[in-house]
């Protein structure tokens, strides 16, 4: 019994202890597991905030894609206004020249239009009338004019025509391989009818060109559309979607009372889903809208998200664990401590689990450094092998990016100086090349030996800073948009009072950066005074409770060098005050300086001109005048325009139907000029130059643009003039000279049948009559025109001026220059002609003889000589050497004239003259000096040429002996040479004379050349 009393009791006692141990057990796990259960909820807790957080992240960046697609869609539709604006004001021009001036005027206003315009962009400007036939047509390539296949939509819906505005065809396509391009229309008004419609052909792709300017390789896109949802141009894949229409149902058809809107899309030309915010225009039937590619604009908050969430993860399941292991050791404490080792390395484990890294950092006092611990997240992080790191902190400093290193070691300083936690950003650059961002936070505290040691923990931060620089990237997408529009932008703070002008405002002002911000009554002193009243109204009238009404205001404005700029300013209010107020208005400010210059002198053209200018209907009733018109021919008050009858201007009916007798020619050749009489308000004859042209070019019905010259005065001295001049005429015909007169305008006022004759003219000279004097070369000649320009410039001291000229038919000609003058003052010129043919022949054939030797035809001693003289004088002393003097002398010529006679003794002297020119290049010269001896100059020859000609006509001579008969007399020659001493002509002849002495001394038959020997 006590056995089993005792069994009993060891197994009660087991009991106990064992539900000790139990209640003990529960006792130790209560606390823990309430503790794991409030863990658990602060976790789940956690949770739903981080999603939640994540949601609002999603939600940012989606309302900062639709607020920069919004800033980017107003942006992009004020750049689009500016350009459809430009083409509108363009073509409204261009209807207002052709319906007030002549046809060159119009073209030159065309051309003038393609200059100003970009290169490409304006491809056909035609004129068209209202049923859409072709009056006027001229391309950017004049030899490859367009014509469009289709006719102008406008054509068989004149109802589509706007008299205020232009209207935009949808795009067409000439050929199937031309470009695309839109057509804008204009009507051209008259008495509230279209009278013709200007339209300007624009190549689409320069549209899109203007919007991918603003989207450069990038996903995200701006498309241009109609109101009625065709596309007109597109930032990218243009070609694919111009001319259609939006497949889907578009926002803002669905919204027609909305100027501006939202939504998500992703269309089926790309598939490319996006934020689409669209802002249609107030001033056209345009709409334009910017789409932010939403997975680009969300890519980095989704990688930031996907990151924080496997990182959160990790902790997470990393916390529960570690969570876990502490309860589990709390509670085993007390009956488990062996396995507090083998808890603490599972400890370690988990922290080396962690994302990022957790260290202890020492600095000692001696400045050295170590890492007593850090987990194996600094591999990650460093790219470091921790089964091998030492803990040397140089290892890990030189992984920090250099330009990072020495804020690191201040801070460091710093904080083991302060005893402040330590947080930092520093970039790490790891094995592999790859740099990534860290952020590091620790707490220090001071060991007893004075050292520092900081615990804490590293964190990778590389997508945080990847979100901000894609949020940077989105707002240099802005910049860029705004930049791609030319005009300044400016805005305005009403609660400041103040405007902010960007530098573009600046510049077009001349002001520096001071004037970044602008207090408003700055501004209102840089306004022109009388602009002040107009502003007033039309920002009183933008700034109305709610409006969404654009302001647009024309003004003068002060620049930096005082002159009056014209501006457009166009804006409207962007935010408003829970008192409907506003709080602030943007916009932007145009220079239409060059505009305004234009219209203005467009005004001094037509009603400033000294000229009367009219527009008559087909009936010839007068539709409208300018002012000089009005205040030459309407009486004050007594009729205006619609009852004033052309028939009070003309002398007499004869008049009034000769002059109706002008309309047809009219109608015919599209225009015509003449002089004719008309009378004033108050009956004065006045003689007026009229031109007339028709309104629209080739159109026979339409009406007719008059300009009147008053040439009362012109008349009345023409009158004069021709009176005088046929007196004058008469007179000169029978003058026995030529004579050519010339005005003071440069008008040929006579020339005579003499003149005519003795220039070579071979048309009448009343045809000459008029011409201008810079057409005489082209009448007379160039030749007999240098002729009358020589006698005019050749002598201007010398009064009168004669020159003395010889034509190619040996004509010789005496021409006289004289100035017509009254009282000093010049009133034209005359040139005077007389032919002294007969008595110049026979002053020549005089001279001829006087220096010519009879006998054998060569220039005589005396010619020779004066040669000479004349070499010495046109010497040019850059010549090297001026010439060669040659002397022959016939070998014992006095025997053979002993032997033969002196008849045959002449003719060998002929036979040896003509043997020399034979010899003798065309320029030089051959002379007889008398007897038997002659000389020859050879001008800008040396001496070596000098030689050759001597032997040359030596030889020459010696193997051809003269012929008489049966008989044949052989002859030979000496010669001598030296070259010409240009400052001594004498000594050259004696050194000549010694050189050709000393061939006939030593045998005769001999070329021999002067040298000083010879002067012994």
């Amino acid at each position: 019994m006590k056995a089993g009393h005792d069994a009993s009791a060891l197994h009660g006692q087991a009991d106990q202890r064992a539900s000790q141990s139990r209640d003990g057990w529960f006792a130790h796990a209560r606390v823990p597991a309430l503790v794991g259960v409030i863990c658990l909820m602060l976790l789940a807790g956690y949770w739903m905030k981080l999603f939640a957080s994540y949601d609002n992240m999603r939600e940012g960046v989606r309302q900062e894609s639709y607020r920069l697609a919004a800033q980017s869609a107003q942006a992009v539709s004020l750049k689009i206004d500016s350009v459809v604006r430009k083409i509108d004001y363009a073509t409204a021009t261009l209807g207002h020249i052709w319906l007030n001036q002549p046809p060159p005027l119009f073209e030159e206003a065309v051309n003038f239009a393609f200059e100003s315009f970009a290169p490409g962009s304006l491809a056909q400007v035609d004129v068209y009338t209202p049923s859409g036939e072709s009056l006027f047509t001229r391309s950017a390539e004049q030899e490859n004019d367009l014509h469009p296949l289709q006719a102008p939509e406008w054509a068989s819906r004149p109802q589509l025509l706007n008299p205020d505005s232009v209207y935009i065809c949808p795009p067409l396509q000439p050929s199937p391989t031309g470009p695309w391009l839109i057509r804008f229309s204009r009507p051209v008004m008259q008495n509230g009818n279209v009278t013709a419609i200007v339209s300007f052909l624009v190549s689409a792709d320069y549209i899109a060109s203007v919007l991918k300017a603003i989207f450069k390789n990038s996903s995200d896109v701006a498309v241009l559309l109609k109101s009625d949802g065709t596309y007109l141009a597109r930032s990218a894949m243009n070609h694919e979607t111009i001319g259609k229409s939006t497949v889907r149902r578009a926002h803002f058809l669905d919204h027609p009372g909305q100027e501006t809107g939202s939504f998500e899309d992703a269309p089926m030309i790309d598939g490319i889903h996006r934020f689409y915010n669209w802002h249609r225009s107030s001033t056209f039937p345009l709409v334009v809208s910017v789409g932010m590619d939403t997975a680009q604009a969300t890519r980095p908050v989704e990688l930031a998200i996907s990151e924080s969430i496997w990182q959160n993860a990790v902790a997470t399941i990393l916390l529960v664990l570690l969570g876990t292991t502490v309860l589990t050791l709390w509670v085993q404490r007390s009956r488990k401590s062996a396995e507090v080792n083998e808890i603490r390395e599972r400890l370690s484990k988990l922290i080396a689990e962690i994302p990022g890294a957790v260290f202890q950092y020492q600095l000692n006092l001696d400045r050295s450094s170590y890492f007593p611990y850090i987990s194996r997240g600094v591999e990650k992080l460093y790219g470091i092998d921790a089964s091998t790191y030492d803990g040397n902190a140089k290892t890990i400093f030189e992984k920090v990016h250099p330009d990072d290193r020495m804020s690191m070691v201040e801070s460091v300083r710093e904080s083991s100086r302060t005893l402040t936690a330590w947080v930092l950003e520093f970039r790490v650059i790891r094995e592999d090349g790859q740099t990534r961002w860290v952020q590091a936070r620790a707490n220090p505290e001071r060991l007893s030996d004075g050292a520092t040691l900081w615990h804490g923990y590293l964190h990778d931060i590389t997508h945080e800073h990847e979100v901000d620089e894609a949020l940077k990237s989105r707002e240099m997408q802005l910049d860029l948009a705004l930049d791609a529009v030319q005009d300044g932008i400016w805005e305005f703070e009403h609660a400041a009072y103040v405007a902010h002008w960007d530098e573009r405002i600046r510049t077009m002002l001349g002001y520096g950066p001071e004037y970044e911000t602008v207090d408003a009554r700055l501004i209102a002193k840089l306004v022109h005074p009388d602009d002040m009243e107009r502003i007033s109204k039309e920002v009183t009238r933008a700034q109305l409770a709610d409006s969404a009404s654009l302001m647009d205001i024309s003004l003068r404005l002060m620049s930096n060098s005082g002159e009056w700029l014209w501006v457009q300013a166009r804006g409207r209010v962007i935010e408003w005050g829970a008192d409907n107020q506003p709080v602030r208005s943007m916009g932007l400010l145009h220079n239409i300086s060059e505009r305004v210059a234009e219209t203005q002198l467009r005004d001094a053209l037509l009603n400033r001109s000294v000229a009367s200018i009219t527009l008559v209907s087909r009936d010839r009733r007068l539709l409208d005048a300018n002012n000089q018109f009005k205040s030459m021919f309407l009486k004050d008050n007594l009729h205006d325009l619609e009852s004033f009858d052309f028939r009070e201007l003309h002398v007499d009916d004869a008049h009034w139907n000769a002059f109706g007798e002008k309309y047809p020619i009219i109608r015919e050749q599209n225009q015509t000029r003449f002089e004719f009489p008309m009378k004033d308000r108050s009956g004065k004859v006045h003689w007026f130059d009229m031109h007339g042209v028709l309104k629209e070019a080739g159109n026979p019905q339409s009406d007719v643009i008059w300009t009147w010259i008053d040439v009362s005065d012109r008349h009345a001295a023409d009158l004069a003039l021709t009176t005088e001049r046929l007196r004058l005429r008469t007179l000169l015909q029978h003058f026995p000279g030529g004579v050519l007169i010339i005005d003071t305008d440069g008008l040929i006022v006579l020339m005579n049948e003499q003149a005519a004759q003795m220039l070579g003219v071979h048309i009448s000279p009343d045809y000459i009559t008029g011409l201008n004097q810079a057409l005489l070369p082209d009448v007379i000649g160039q030749q007999a025109f240098s002729w009358l320009e020589q006698a005019r410039t050749r002598d201007k001291e010398a009064q009168p001026t004669i020159f003395e000229v010889r034509t190619e038919t040996n004509q010789y000609l005496e021409i006289e220059f004289l100035e017509i003058k009254d009282d000093g003052t010049r009133l034209g010129s005359v040139w005077l002609l007389w032919d002294m043919t007969d008595r110049k022949q026979e002053a020549l054939k005089l001279i001829e003889l006087a220096e010519t030797d009879s006998l054998t035809g060569l220039p005589n001693r005396r010619c020779f000589m004066q040669t000479l003289e004349m070499l010495k004088e046109k010497h040019d002393v850059s010549t090297a050497q001026p010439g060669v003097l040659l002397m022959l002398d016939i070998d014992r010529f006095k025997k053979l004239n002993d032997s033969y006679g002196h008849t045959v003794g002449d003719q060998l002297l002929i036979h040896a003259a003509q043997l020399i020119r034979l010899c003798l290049r065309e320029d030089d010269l051959p002379a007889r000096l008398g007897g038997e001896e002659f000389a020859i100059l050879l001008p800008r020859a040396d001496l070596r040429i000098g030689q050759a000609v001597a032997e040359r006509i030596r030889k020459h001579i010696e193997q051809t002996p003269f012929i008489m008969g049966e008989d044949n007399i052989p002859m030979t020659i000496s010669i001598g040479l030296t070259h010409i001493d240009i400052q001594d002509l004498d000594q050259t002849v004696r050194r000549a004379d010694r050189a050709l002495y000393a061939s006939k001394a030593n045998g005769r038959n001999k070329t021999v050349v002067w040298t000083a020997s010879l002067d012994r």
